[in-house]
């Protein structure tokens, strides 16, 4: 079996290019994203103005555009905002405290 060094992986990560999206409008407390492949359940990170950002959650997906729900203030969100895929789902780190 091949054994991969971590370094190697992490030039590997550092290389993989980021897909970018924008937001095309914000509806109460959900906004629409367009340009991202994504799935129901994935984690966008959407840059606000002054370079904060904001996870949100992929809750659906429509013909190229996915509604998403902030896990976060949206103040200073503007429509065309840069939105970018974290690659999969929001994941919490446990540790031995929580695992009982």
């Amino acid at each position: 079996m091949l054994t991969v060094s971590p370094t190697w992986s992490a030039v590997r990560t550092a290389a993989r290019p980021r897909r970018m999206g924008t937001v095309r409008s914000v509806v109460g407390l959900s906004l629409e994203v367009i340009g991202l492949p994504v799935a129901v359940g994935d984690l966008v990170e959407v840059t606000l103005d002054g370079g904060r950002i904001v996870g949100a959650e992929v809750v659906a997906v429509d013909e190229g555009v996915a509604r998403c729900m902030p896990l976060g203030s949206l103040e200073g969100l503007r429509v065309g905002a840069p939105v970018h895929s974290t690659g999969g789902p929001l994941s919490v780190p446990v540790g031995a405290g929580l695992l009982g």
